[in-house]
Parts: structure tokens; C-alpha cells; sequence
């Protein structure tokens, strides 16, 4: 069985991400400014399911995954929940930092200017980063998320301390009255590492999950957990599975 945690506990707060660094830019587009130029969409959505695919910066695992399955059609979006955006610097402890809202497409610009050995390149940022300005305008942070636009079914989180501020934000909107809580949001995490090599291995194993949650009424929440079971076998993946409401 996977790991779950009952959504009706409390959960200790994971210390928000910070870097006491300066952000590289000051892009003040809000998330839901941001997420209504998913560029390049010319189909309306045909899953069964809404999906919300996080990560930490909304840069590599979560739209990898969002990636993949927008090009299956699937109603996705996908967010971070770090306070700012992270990407490898020329030192460990020197990452490129931005502010959320911050445009990928001026992300890519500005660290082309600084890749002439070829850096950015190597360490796949480049790639990264073409991407995603094909999927959507910019990083979006899930705790900016307008109660209005909350409609997912399944939440995928890629990280254990990830997935614990998505709890911790569950809790506070549901102590703000922001949720009818009359319907069920299935939050899975799956550990990966984040490293581009990881993040492609795990979306390509996360579509298979989510083709299996498409064929499943979630209501079942056993027929849920099997799917959830038969995935961290397969995959000999770290689950946790948590049943919320909204």
C-alpha cells in the first residue's frame, strides 16, 4: 500500500522555500495572469479528470509531466510552491533565481547571454526552458491559486516536501472557508529526484497512471488506491496517497 496521511490531521509545516537571494527579474504577472496564456493549445481539453501536476519552481518535474499529458489532451495545469523560481547557476550555492510570473521565454533570453561556454547547454537548462515556453507563459505558484479556478480531481506532486506545503495549503483554505468540501481531490506524490533525466522517466510513468485514473470513477476511492498500489509496484516508486476535499 502506499503512504497516506488522513487530510483531516494536521500536517507540520515544511519551511518555505527561500534563498536570501535577490531575484534576477521582477515580473509582477500574477498566477492567474499567467495561466490563461497556456501557448500554443488549439484543442479544448477531452480528459475525464482535471489535473494539477507541482514541483517546487513549476520549471522541470511538474511540467514535464504537464507536458506530456497536454499533448494527450488532458485538462492540466501545473504550478510550484516554492517562494521563488531556482534553476542551476554556475555554483551549487549561486542558482539562477526569479520571481513566479516571471516569462519563460525572458528566462531563456537572459540566460542565452550567459551560456557562450556553453553551460546552460550541457546541463540540459536550455532544453528546459524551450519547453516550456512551448507549454504555457510562465511559472505559476499553487499557493496563489484564485478559489474560483480550484476545480482539480488529482494533484501530483513530485517531492515529499512539496507535497507537504500542498497539505498545508489544503488546511489553511479549508480553515478560510474556501471549499464547499462536498467533492474529492486525490493528492498523490511521487518522489523524484529533480534532475532532467529523472523528471522524463517520471512523467512518462505518471501518464500511465493517469490513463488508468481516466477509466476510473473517483468517487471509488478504492478503485483509486488499486491503481495508486498497482503504480508504486510497478514503478518501485515512494507514494504517498492523501484523499482531500474542495
Amino acid at each position: 500500500m502506499p503512504k497516506k496521511r488522513a487530510a483531516a490531521a494536521s500536517s507540520a509545516a515544511a519551511p518555505a522555500e527561500g534563498s536570501g537571494k535577490r531575484a534576477r527579474s521582477t515580473a509582477s504577472a500574477s498566477a492567474e495572469g499567467a495561466s490563461t496564456a497556456e501557448g500554443g493549445a488549439t484543442t479544448a481539453p477531452t480528459s475525464r479528470h482535471q489535473y494539477a501536476s507541482i514541483c517546487s519552481s513549476n520549471m522541470n518535474r511538474s511540467m514535464e509531466c504537464h507536458f506530456r499529458l497536454r499533448k494527450r489532451q488532458y485538462a492540466v495545469r501545473s504550478y510550484g510552491t516554492g517562494t521563488q523560481v531556482k534553476l542551476p547557476g554556475r555554483a551549487a550555492d549561486k542558482p539562477n533565481v526569479y520571481d513566479f510570473g516571471t516569462p519563460y521565454e525572458q528566462i531563456l533570453a537572459e540566460l542565452s547571454t550567459d551560456n557562450a561556454d556553453g553551460l546552460y547547454t550541457a546541463n540540459g537548462v536550455m532544453e528546459l526552458l524551450a519547453r516550456n515556453v512551448g507549454v504555457k507563459r510562465a511559472p505559476e505558484r499553487w499557493q496563489l491559486v484564485a478559489p474560483a479556478a480550484f476545480n482539480f480531481d488529482v494533484v501530483l506532486t513530485f517531492e515529499e516536501r512539496v507535497y507537504d506545503l500542498v497539505f498545508e495549503d489544503f488546511t489553511a483554505r479549508e480553515l478560510r472557508r474556501e471549499m464547499q468540501a462536498d467533492r474529492p481531490v486525490h493528492c498523490i506524490n511521487i518522489d523524484v529526484k529533480d534532475s532532467h533525466e529523472e523528471a522524463l522517466r517520471a512523467a512518462a510513468e505518471t501518464v500511465q497512471l493517469c490513463e488508468t485514473l481516466e477509466t476510473i470513477d473517483l468517487s471509488d476511492t478504492s478503485a483509486v488506491e488499486s491503481a495508486v498500489d498497482e503504480f508504486k509496484e510497478r514503478t518501485g516508486r515512494a507514494v504517498i496517497y492523501t484523499l482531500f476535499w474542495r
